[in-house]
């Protein structure tokens, strides 16, 4: 690096002239492009001292030579001793030499290298004797970061989303950001004096950074241990088994250690998994592809996909699988037709479903059962039945083991199969004790909740049951607890807090209930059913205006089941944490929210019913009623066919809002089917959460004669208790769903410019040209206009800004 390139790293500097004044040796360990040596070259510049690099081949001879001679020209007390390249030592007797310098007065030693600690200077840091100066003492900020791309691209600024992107791809490595600038310069003209960094220059970065790892570092790692390197990144992460099985080497934790004393490439270590930083792991790609053929890295995702396989993990096994080339992905069907659709992964397995043959399908039990599962799943309910009488036929003909297996199966499915009922789930659960423990059958495990935070909303909509929730606890109640194993553990309390909750019940009772049932869950259950309790708990909290108090609730779950690796619950906890901000009309959390959300424009998959309910909730509040109306059309449809009922409700009652937003009187039909059906079943809360958004229809239902009739079809005490709770909700959170309305000052010239030109039918080519912006620049001001606006499409944009002057 010139000087005009070198951005001083605070940190580091701070920690060496603290070393210095004590005479304490300092170890600088960092992966490569940090710029160590750099630092101190700088740092040493103006003094005397003797640098050697273990590249190189000394003695301690030659450098005590050197030092004495040092000392006999400088008239300073103090010898600086620079040894760079640390992790190449390897020698016992160099590195004894070199302990012995940090106990000579008058040498003040600094050592550099790859690895972040050496173990055989650990006993001088844990001793207090050595000073560590980390990555973190020298990656830039993204002030630095600025400056260097500033200088080195000769641009008087640089953009700001530039300067942020260029500090995340890079970390804050220095030499990272000296190729970006480099690339940028290269492939990225300046515009308006400003330079911004694109995709191309990412790219071009990449490519220069890895060549360099493979021109530079790679090779002076020993042979077998680039092999390993490079066998072993077929996978993006791995522990010492799975390393074994893809690569044969059974040393494969002294690999590890070995690679670890070269590099800080490698990270994690506490639970025994690693993955290489994705600069290395690239690189070790990019060098596997060139030097093995396509043959040999197919044998190694293969080997992969075997130890995936054999330990249940179904996904990546499919993706080895797929990537070898191998018919093996049969047999993960068939593993996952024996989960339950909360376990299960039949949306992310759907091409491999679509892509079999019926005579596949027909060789087993499971890949009937799966099959029939999965179409249910896709909102193909006829098709799923077809597949249940199939694998019916299979068990008439069949015998033995071939024959338990599939009656396991068809009961299996008689309970869990979406599109059916509950009507004999009764039936079914008085005899499953007799089949589970007189006959031998072992089940799958049925979730009850589908990994959503309900029981009356999950793997069934029990709203029936409601009507006689606590009959039905104390009849069926413990027999259905253990029938369902682990997922039964504090069913029967969570099952009456929740159908009490709903129907407006006594809280004191329900928060009984609810601690109950969350240590029953936590002794012994299912983490599944704790998301019950504490989404109860949230809505209590919400329900009572503190929505602090439920934020953190949440919160605080969701890192515990991050910690349990319940990964299928993030989603729909996201989503629930959505719907919090929506209710303190935090508008723009809620977008970053959607930017995960599901596409529902790609498929419509049962599971994901709660992040489509929110999803319309957050259309509603931007302004975007078409999509919103698209969306919930397609809940009330499902909700319809598979007979649920409080999806059904909670569909209506924002199609209602939609409707009445855009003078469209159906909202009348679907807030008194809402109406009709919540008040068969008495739910108040289903209703009264919606607040703001549906106070106002409520009120014309009161006020207005032409709703005499819905009224008297309505229990009058529960239709006053409806109307009094979503009064109280509404004046806690007056702006939910409210969006808010854009004004002139919201927009600036630039905006108004975009906005003028379309409204002339300009394209976005044709704006950036007679605007002097780039097309991505413009295309940044359309959004942002369409996100003020509260409008999806350029028509509706142009009437938008009309109607409030500013075109």
């Amino acid at each position: 690096m010139n000087s005009i390139e070198y951005i001083q790293p605070q940190r580091a500097i701070d920690k060496l002239k603290y070393a210095r004044a004590l005479s304490e040796p300092v170890y600088i360990g960092a992966a490569t492009g940090y710029g160590k040596t750099e630092l101190v070259r700088r740092y040493l510049l103006k003094r005397n001292y003797v640098s050697i690099s273990c590249e190189e081949d000394w003695t301690a001879s030659s450098v005590q030579a050197d030092i004495d001679q040092m000392r006999d020209r400088s008239s300073s007390s103090k010898t600086a001793v620079f040894i760079d390249d640390l992790h190449l030592l390897r020698d016992s007797e160099r590195r004894d030499y070199l302990l012995s310098l940090t106990r000579e007065k008058g040498i003040w030693l600094i050592l550099a290298g790859r690895s972040a600690m050496p173990e055989w200077l650990s006993p001088l840091f844990i001793g207090g004797n050595l000073t560590r100066v980390e990555e973190r003492d020298l990656t830039l900020d993204e002030k630095g970061v600025e400056t260097l791309l500033a200088s080195e691209t000769g641009a008087g600024t640089v953009e700001a989303e530039s300067v942020s992107k260029a500090y995340t791809y890079s970390e804050g490595m220095p030499t990272m950001v000296h190729f970006l600038a480099r690339s940028l310069r290269e492939s990225s003209p300046l515009s308006d004096g400003k330079a911004v960094l694109t995709d191309e220059a990412v790219r071009e970065c990449g490519k220069m950074f890895r060549s360099y790892l493979n021109t530079s570092v790679i090779p002076n790692y020993d042979v077998d241990l680039a092999e390993f390197c490079m066998q072993v990144s077929v996978v993006d992460e791995f522990d010492a088994p799975l390393a074994e099985y893809i690569t044969g080497e059974v040393k494969t934790r002294e690999m590890v250690w070995r690679f670890r004393q070269l590099s800080c490439g490698l990270l994690g270590e506490g639970d025994g998994l690693y993955h290489f930083r994705k600069p290395m792991l690239e690189a070790f790609r990019e060098r596997r592809d060139h030097y093995y053929d396509a043959k040999k890295v197919r044998e190694l995702c293969y080997n992969a996909g075997l130890y995936y396989e054999t330990h249940g993990r179904i996904m990546e096994a499919v993706r080895m699988y797929d990537r070898s080339g191998t018919k093996r992905i049969l047999n993960m069907l068939v593993l996952n037709g024996k989960r339950n659709p909360a376990s299960g992964y039949y949306y992310e397995l759907k091409d491999h479903y679509m892509a079999l043959g019926d005579g596949d399908v027909r060789k087993s039990v499971y890949l009937m059962s799966g099959m029939s599962m999965f179409c249910s799943l896709m909102i193909d309910p006829d098709k799923s039945e077809y597949w249940y009488e199939e694998l019916k036929k299979y068990r008439e003909k069949a015998s033995g083991g071939e024959r338990k297996a599939a009656s396991i199966q068809l009961l299996f499915l008689d309970i869990s199969l979406p599109q059916r009922g509950i009507g004999n789930l009764v039936d079914i659960f008085e005899k499953m004790p007799k089949l589970v423990f007189s006959r031998g059958y072992e089940l799958p495990e049925f979730s009850v909740t589908s990994n959503l935070p309900s029981m009356m909303d999950g793997g069934k909509d029990f709203s029936e049951w409601t009507r006689h929730d606590r009959l039905l606890a104390s009849s069926i109640g413990k027999t259905v607890e253990r029938a369902l194993g682990r997922y039964g553990r504090g069913l029967v309390p969570l099952a009456l807090a929740e159908s009490q909750f709903e129907k407006g019940g006594d809280l004191t009772e329900i928060i009984s209930w609810v601690s109950k049932g969350q240590m029953e869950a936590q002794n012994g259950g299912r983490i599944e059913m704790e998301f019950v309790a504490v989404s109860l708990l949230v809505r209590m909290n919400c329900m009572g205006g503190r929505c602090d108090d439920a934020i953190a609730i949440l919160g605080a779950f969701r890192e515990k089941a991050a910690e349990r690796g319940a990964e299928r619950l993030l989603p729909n906890i996201d989503a629930l944490s959505c719907w919090i901000t929506l209710l303190t009309g935090d508008i723009l959390t809620a977008e970053k929210w959607m930017e995960q959300a599901p596409d529902e424009a790609k498929d419509f998959f049962v599971m994901w019913r709660l992040l489509y309910l929110v999803k319309v909730r957050c259309y509603i509040a931007s302004g975007e009623y078409l999509r919103a109306a698209s969306l919930c059309q397609k809940l009330i449809s499902y909700a319809s066919r598979y007979q649920r009922t409080l999806v059904k409700i909670e569909a209506d009652l924002l199609m209602s809002v939609i409707c009445c937003r855009q003078d469209n009187e159906q909202w009348q039909e679907y807030l008194a089917d809402a109406l009709r059906t919540a008040g068969d079943y008495r739910f108040v809360h289903c209703i009264c959460r919606e607040g703001s958004a549906i106070l106002p229809l409520l009120q014309k239902v009161m006020k207005d004669p032409g709703f005499a009739d819905l009224k008297s079809s309505l229990p009058e005490d529960w239709l006053s208790r409806v109307l009094i709770e979503t009064e109280k909700f509404a004046r806690r959170y007056p702006t939910y769903l409210q969006g808010e309305n854009a004004q002139k000052t919201d927009f600036s010239q630039k905006d108004i410019d975009v906005l003028v030109l379309q409204a002339k039918g300009y394209s976005v080519s044709q704006i950036a040209a007679a605007l002097d912006m780039k097309a991505e620049t413009v295309r940044y001001h359309i959004k942002q206009n369409y996100r003020k606006l509260q409008v999806s499409s350029k028509s509706e944009a142009v009437l938008a800004a009309r109607d409030i002057g500013l075109i």
